[in-house]
């Protein structure tokens, strides 16, 4: 009788060891499933903003590149005395007072931060962000030096010259959206407005904000360089 009740006893202990271990077991992979299930879903909200930031980034370099290229033309045109109309004067002498501005969509990442990036168990797309946020923040800086040329520097020199943007810019929403308004004296012609140009300190001026203008477009394509690694690293952890 009691060899039965022995066996019957160690039975039920090993019955009570092996449902504490598949209680721990089944713990323990809905743990690992819930983990997994949050890291696909990072992964794929990250893929989302950048590809967003993609969009975003293709169509601001174009827009920057279309400011350099008329950027040079201008000063091509003055330094070879060609001829154009007035009207494309203006167009061309715009493209130095305007800026391509840039925002990705980063809102994934800036909730979780670096740290959160860990779950994700890529070194390689760690490096990639951080060299994105790098070049992002050198284009801000370029960004906030053209504000400093155009309201305290080399810009607001050559409309101090000239009296009024408008009087480079004419027909073209040149103050603060709106086109300017300016007293008839202030008004020149193509001869004087190529003259004026010409003025060693006035030219210097637009060069400056082409040399801006340059490095604002590679700051947005060496983000562009970035982005597309990052996509490439996401699409091969999903």
């Amino acid at each position: 009788m009691s060899k039965v009740l022995s066996r019957q006893r160690l039975l039920e202990g090993v019955t009570i060891v092996i449902s504490i271990l598949l209680a721990f077991a089944i713990d323990a992979s809905w743990g690992s499933y819930q983990e997994f299930r949050a890291r696909s879903n990072l992964i794929k909200q990250l893929k989302a903003d950048f590809e967003v930031t993609g969009d975003r980034l293709l169509e601001s370099i174009g827009a920057a590149r279309s400011h350099t290229e008329q950027n040079t033309r201008f000063l091509e045109i003055i330094s070879n005395g060609e001829t154009v109309s007035r009207d494309r004067f203006s167009e061309l002498a715009y493209s130095f007072v305007v800026v391509q501005t840039f925002e990705p969509a980063l809102d994934t990442y800036e909730a979780v931060g670096r740290d959160g990036l860990s779950s994700v168990h890529s070194p390689a797309l760690t490096r990639s962000i951080a060299e994105f946020y790098e070049n992002l923040e050198t284009f801000d800086h370029h960004l906030r030096v053209f504000t400093e040329i155009y309201y305290l520097g080399s810009l607001n020199e050559i409309r101090y010259q000239a009296g009024s943007w408008g009087v480079l810019l004419r027909g073209e929403e040149s103050c603060t959206g709106r086109t300017c308004v300016f007293p008839e004296e202030f008004e020149m012609t193509m001869r004087e407005l190529r003259d004026f140009v010409q003025r060693p300190a006035i030219y210097a001026g637009f060069e400056s904000s082409r040399v801006v203008q340059l490095n604002l477009l590679a700051s947005l394509e060496a983000m562009e360089t970035a982005n597309t690694k990052i996509l490439a690293e996401l699409e091969l952890l999903r």
